[in-house]
């Protein structure tokens, strides 16, 4: 059997485990102890299918789309790159019931819209997922993207900016504290479907999310963006422990390696992702010896009031690049 009928395969078997995980939710005999071990099965399931999809170039991303797929996909419509959902009944592969999760939002041009507004708009068609994993903040943590992940939402936003009564949006669902999955694209009303899938066969060039049609340079510049900005946003962060700017850069690389660059041939990702993330530790270095300064400054301020009048050292910390 060849891997991708392997993969085929393991993605049935994940669609049968996922249905016994709802089906003992709705049993009243059920003890959670039963739905977690039935629910660490399927996340076993779900860490095979990362393992074949990374021998077929698939990333995290991609085996996420491939589950929702499985009943859900346009092929008979000639596009097989994307799937068609319900704005308000998506599901993102967790056990957990939705009145119990920790999060659910939908989010319009930026601001938090109620599931009634969006229950006016039957169909929505995600461009791609980015993955909430918990790292220091008390939102939610940090979303990981793909390297592909601006180009997808730069051509959702260029679909909806064209089709009268479609629009850019994010489902946002988080069943516990430390994860959490945002799917983006477009929701648009049912009568709207044919105009919508008509208009991106006719502009596969522009508006697919197939990628044949993405540019590797492009990608590769979006992703150095990410990992700079993702990079950034840590060293911001105000940790008060010695050696958390390490830690979280580390876990960081190691988040991406492990679950959106496996599929990637391009070894210019890595590299990039190990350059940004040394260059992340040095800073890092500079800021806690800053921190530790300053620490010690206050104090000799405190002891000696007369020295606070003498001229303040500048710190060694700077604006990563």
């Amino acid at each position: 059997m060849s891997i991708e009928e392997q993969y085929k395969e393991k993605l049935k078997e994940y669609k049968r485990k996922w249905k016994e995980v709802r089906d003992l939710q709705k049993d009243p005999h059920a003890t959670p102890r039963l739905i977690h071990a039935i629910d660490t099965e399927r996340d076993e399931i779900h860490r095979q299918l990362r393992k074949l999809g990374e021998d077929l170039g698939k990333n995290s991303q991609d085996v996420n789309f491939d589950i929702l797929a499985m009943e859900r996909n346009l092929s008979e419509y000639q596009l097989p790159g994307f799937i068609l959902m319900k704005a308000t009944e998506y599901e993102l592969n967790m056990a957990v019931p939705a009145d119990r999760r920790y999060r659910r939002a939908f989010i319009v041009e930026g601001k938090q819209v109620s599931e009634e507004f969006m229950k006016q708009y039957e169909g929505f068609i995600p461009f791609g997922t980015e993955e909430s994993w918990h790292l220091f903040d008390g939102e939610g943590g940090t979303f990981f993207r793909a390297p592909d992940n601006i180009e997808r939402r730069k051509r959702a936003h260029k679909l909806a900016e064209q089709m009268e009564g479609a629009f850019f949006c994010e489902l946002y669902d988080q069943d516990t504290f430390h994860r959490g999955q945002r799917f983006f694209g477009i929701a648009f009303s049912s009568k709207n479907l044919e105009q919508i899938l008509s208009f991106i066969r006719e502009h596969r060039a522009d508006i697919s999310i197939e990628k044949e049609y993405f540019s590797e340079e492009q990608l590769l510049q979006d992703f150095q963006d990410i990992v700079r900005e993702d990079i950034q946003y840590i060293l911001d962060s105000d940790f008060e422990e010695h050696g958390e700017y390490e830690y979280h850069l580390k876990r960081y690389q190691d988040t991406l390696n492990q679950y959106f660059l496996p599929g990637v041939r391009n070894e210019r990702y890595r590299e990039l992702v190990v350059d940004y993330v040394q260059k992340g530790l040095k800073e890092a270095m500079k800021k806690e010896i800053d921190k530790e300064l300053e620490r010690v400054e206050q104090q000799i301020e405190r002891s000696y009031p007369e020295l606070s009048q003498l001229p303040k050292r500048e710190g060694m910390g700077r604006r990563y690049k």
